[in-house]
């Protein structure tokens, strides 16, 4: 008894406001525990209470791992709470919850010691007395209209079934908290996530220069140099890029023209609509937000090796586009 208490007591001492201080102390990777160093920019979305937190993101900046672990987290720390966690599809669901939630659970004791065994399967898992998380697909209704929960978490969101991923919300009304929180990289303008973020609050990460303190938010277009390069970086392809000097890309100041040395320290997330009335928050997640991981120069070379330019946009920045050629035309709407 005098060892669950304390135990209570350790637990109480966190809650959905600071998860990412018991991820740190009760989760591991690669045998070590879990740090935000290196992707400092992750805990001011961990922390957002806002009932409904959007996270339009580049690929590779290690915010599908941060869902994983605030679902399994908020599971652990919030006594009967219940999450769905939802994917494109079931076979999404099973893999993702096989390859990156049952290990990250196999190599915590906390979470193992938390996690129910007769409970813990590609479809569900129970934690403590009450707690459940649920992977589902969006292919079908009847897995979503069958189950009340406390949050809803969507994962590639463009690539779901948006109705569907739509018709879990109404699971949240009957339960306290009513937390939902999208995750996806953009597909085009005024659909999927890019249409969610038009109702929110939009945070966009700013940096401030190191040399001249200007704070502009980073482009790529706009703010990768390359040493003899003069042309749009639009025409560097897989014909021409050995004819270049990519591997000296560097970032640079739009007003001093120096490398502005980008730090977690001088880099913040800065609402552009400040001024509206939402319930919603949308983080804008750049490759330039995981600057310690992703270089200009590794930019520059993978923006070669997509069969679609927009895929790349989409992809390896976080940007809504679309190819020309693929637009679907109001006349064409007409016509269907």
């Amino acid at each position: 008894d005098s060892l669950e208490r304390i135990k209570a007591a350790v637990r109480s001492k966190y809650g959905l406001s600071n998860l990412d201080q018991w991820i740190e102390r009760n989760t591991m990777l690669n045998g070590r525990n879990f740090s935000f160093k290196g992707y400092e920019f992750q805990v001011p979305i961990l922390r957002d209470t806002a009932k409904k937190s959007i996270i339009i993101k580049a690929a590779q900046v290690g915010l599908s791992e941060l869902a994983y672990r605030w679902s399994v987290s908020a599971c652990c720390v919030v006594d009967n709470f219940t999450a769905i966690y939802v994917f494109p599809t079931s076979s999404d669901a099973e893999r993702n919850n096989k390859t990156r939630v049952g290990p990250m659970i196999a190599e915590s004791p906390e979470l193992r010691r938390l996690v129910d065994p007769e409970m813990n399967n590609g479809e569900i898992k129970k934690f403590g007395k009450n707690s459940f998380l649920m992977f589902r697909g969006t292919k079908t209704q009847t897995a979503a209209l069958s189950t009340p929960a406390n949050a809803l978490i969507v994962d590639e969101f463009d690539k779901c079934d948006i109705d569907v991923a739509t018709t879990y919300i109404s699971r949240l009304q009957n339960r306290p908290h009513k937390i939902q929180k999208i995750f996806s990289t953009p597909t085009i303008e005024k659909f999927g996530i890019a249409k969610e973020t038009e109702t929110a609050t939009r945070l966009k990460h700013l940096a401030t220069c190191v040399h001249c303190n200007h704070t502009f938010l980073p482009d790529y277009f706009e703010h990768i140099k390359i040493p003899g390069w003069g042309k749009p970086l639009e025409e560097i392809t897989k014909n021409n890029i050995n004819t270049i000097r990519w591997r000296e890309a560097l970032l640079l100041c739009p007003k001093c023209g120096k490398d502005p040395n980008l730090h977690h320290e001088r880099m913040q997330f800065v609402a552009e609509n400040a001024n509206e009335n939402h319930d919603a928050n949308a983080w804008f997640v750049s490759p330039f937000s995981a600057h310690t991981v992703i270089s200009p120069s590794y930019l520059v070379q993978v923006s070669t090796q997509f069969s679609r330019y927009s895929e790349f946009k989409n992809q390896s920045l976080g940007l809504t586009a679309e190819e020309k050629n693929e637009s679907i035309q109001e006349a064409d709407m007409v016509l269907a």
